[in-house]
């Protein structure tokens, strides 16, 4: 059972889900707990989930959403993940101000 009081079958089950939390957060504009949420993830790691990929996903919704607070508390988080994630993450850095600048269709 994970910290968060659920049984998942698979690794991928259990980074799905924080994804999909994460970005329930992040469209519900909760700030406070979403930095929570990190803060706690970042305190104990699970080995089996691909932080890069869960940290891509919400990086970027964070953008898309045009979340300015909670992309700026991922930009402060990037320094701890290790240097092999930080190679393979530093090209979303520029796509996400694109999105971020990107003017919605009319």
């Amino acid at each position: 059972m994970s910290r968060l009081g659920v049984v998942f079958s698979t690794p991928a089950s259990r980074q799905d889900f924080m994804i999909r939390r994460l970005k329930v957060m992040i469209e519900n504009d909760s700030v406070s707990v979403f930095q929570e949420e990190i803060e706690s993830i970042l305190q104990s790691p699970e080995p089996e989930v691909a932080w890069d990929y869960v940290y891509q996903q919400v990086y970027l919704h964070a953008c898309l959403k045009k979340k300015h607070d909670m992309v700026r508390l991922l930009e402060t988080v990037f320094p701890k993940l290790d240097s092999i994630q930080q190679i393979g993450l530093r090209q979303i850095f520029s796509y996400g101000r694109y999105l971020q600048n990107r003017h919605p269709r009319c």
